[in-house]
């Protein structure tokens, strides 16, 4: 009778930027030991090896119950196998983990945590990796396949930049797998991926400015979308912070005082007349930058 062996283990060996490691969950069988990823990573302090949970974790109590489940998950998956006697491949193991498997639940994993535009970019991404081929494996992803892809993103008509931003994503999901242990070893070592190039830039004159005032006060179409436009001129705000602005929170003595959602920087904007009158204005924060950037154009 084949035995299962399950165990919660925090993988100190690769820490992420914020000095956090991934929690994992180690299965033995007839000595053989596999990992499988949680989506869990904490401070090394935030995990107490003995009791084998999270601990001095604000979220401690949903992140031991995600464990928890975790580990029934795969302890039902053994009985499932067990029982119908196909002793062949007991658990799947990381090597057969798809790209798109994991890319998915990746990108549902930030779901709270990035802007929906975000998210529609990945998805987008994900898209086009899985019109190249949906049954890539992750330990499959090696430069050859990556250069493959890469030049499928050309003949798809993608422009350089895109195909680096596309190459960008994907070697992001093959590094968390790796980081997490879905897989043992980085398959895209070696690879080097298009360069982005910063594309040269155009600025609005004053006059420009000038006319843009006038539209919102006397027009009556796309007056909202105007005047956030204008807002993130005076200001130099990305979209990402516009959607989430806040009147009566981020406004502060004069100054708009908030922390980026890209960059997550903290600063502090003085409301000189101009921007002032535009606040004034501002309607329903923008939701969708594609819907924004039509208007903005016509």
């Amino acid at each position: 009778m084949i035995k299962l062996n399950l165990t919660v283990t925090i993988n100190t060996q690769r820490k992420d930027k914020d000095g956090r490691c991934a929690i994992r969950i180690r299965s033995t069988i007839n000595r053989v030991r596999t990992y499988y990823p949680t989506g869990i990573s904490v401070i090394p302090d935030q995990f107490d090896d003995k009791k084998k949970e999270v601990v001095k974790h604000p979220n401690r109590v949903l992140l031991n119950a995600t464990l928890r489940n975790r580990m029934a998950d795969i302890e039902s998956q053994f009985i499932e196998q067990n029982l119908s006697g196909d002793q062949s491949n007991v658990l799947i193991r990381n090597k057969d983990i798809h790209f798109k498997e994991y890319a998915e639940k990746l990108i549902e994993k930030r779901l709270s945590i990035e802007s929906r535009d975000s998210i529609k970019v990945k998805r987008s991404r994900l898209r086009k990796f899985n019109g190249y081929n949906t049954r890539v494996r992750l330990k499959d992803c090696t430069p050859k396949l990556l250069e493959d892809f890469e030049n499928y993103c050309r003949k798809s008509g993608n422009a350089e930049n895109t195909v680096s931003s596309t190459m960008s994503f994907v070697l992001a999901v093959i590094h968390s797998a790796w980081r997490d242990g879905s897989i043992k070893t980085d398959p895209s070592k070696g690879f080097k991926k298009a360069r982005y190039k910063d594309p040269e830039r155009e600025y609005l004159t004053e006059e420009e400015i000038d006319k843009l005032e006038d539209f919102v006060i006397t027009s009556s179409v796309h007056t909202n979308e105007a005047n956030w436009f204008l807002f993130s001129c005076y200001c130099g705000l990305r979209f990402g912070d516009l959607s989430t602005f806040n009147k009566k929170e981020q406004i502060v003595n004069d100054k708009i005082i908030l922390r980026t959602t890209k960059s997550k920087t903290d600063i502090s904007i003085k409301i000189h007349p101009r921007l002032k009158l535009v606040i004034e204005r501002l309607g329903p924060n923008l939701k969708s930058t594609q819907k924004y950037n039509d208007k903005i154009k016509l």
